[in-house]
Parts: C-alpha cells; sequence; structure tokens
C-alpha cells in the first residue's frame, strides 16, 4: 500500500461540528491548505462515541474530494 504524503487530513469530530484540515507538505515545512468545518445534529455523539455512524458518514461525504 502506498500513501501520498504530499497532503495530509485532520480530522476532528466533536459533539457539535465536524473540523477537516488539509494540510500540505512543503520544502518549508508543513502548510495549511483548507479547513471545512460543518455542524452536526444533536445526540450523534455521547461522551465521545459516535452513536449515529450514517450522520457522521452523511456530513463527512461532502467534505472529502479525490
Amino acid at each position: 500500500m502506498n500513501f501520498n504524503l504530499d497532503k495530509v487530513l485532520g480530522l476532528e469530530i466533536a459533539e457539535d461540528k465536524i473540523k477537516i484540515l488539509e494540510v500540505a507538505v512543503t520544502s518549508r515545512g508543513l502548510e495549511p491548505v483548507a479547513i471545512e468545518k460543518i455542524a452536526l445534529p444533536p445526540n450523534v455523539l455521547r461522551e465521545g462515541t459516535i452513536i449515529q455512524p450514517k450522520l457522521v458518514a452523511d456530513a463527512l461525504s461532502p467534505l472529502i474530494k479525490e
């Protein structure tokens, strides 16, 4: 399996939102390329556990482009 390390994604799933950070690996180090946020409906997570994975997947789908 080969990984492309030219760009890296960071993902944070919180109780009320999802944040994705795209970072490019450049000769100067890591540089942020894009930041996206999307709100989550209530009760998707409980105590740090995803209890409605389909809703999380549906929220992530438009944020991730190949």
